[in-house]
């Protein structure tokens, strides 16, 4: 079973698992566990969680400090000095920023 029919099939059962009584709910729970061969208490968080929405959760860490234009200039750089690391790469954006770059060339 893949992670897409185990989602679709969990919010079914959600909905159904929601409005059951305790016998209902033994029932179900022990049908999801032979169709999905998940640990019996596996299956119980899963049915008992909210559904998650299609909201993307923020970046962690610290915002960017600069656009896509600076981002893509910093990209030709690191292509044209042969996309060396970072720390290797730092000493050359001077030269190279102004044109005289002799790695670039």
């Amino acid at each position: 079973m893949t992670r897409a029919s185990l989602r679709e099939y969990a919010a079914v059962q959600r909905e159904r698992y929601q409005q059951a009584s305790r016998s209902e709910k033994h029932r179900l729970l022990d049908e999801m566990v032979a169709v999905t061969r998940m640990h019996h208490k596996a299956a119980i968080r899963l049915l008992r969680r909210a559904t998650r929405t299609g909201a993307a959760r923020p970046r962690p860490g610290r915002p960017r400090q600069y656009g896509p234009e600076v981002a893509a200039a910093a990209a030709i750089l690191w292509q044209a000095c042969g996309r060396i690391g970072a720390h290797r790469l730092q000493p050359f954006v001077p030269s190279c920023s102004t044109g005289s770059c002799s790695v670039a060339k």
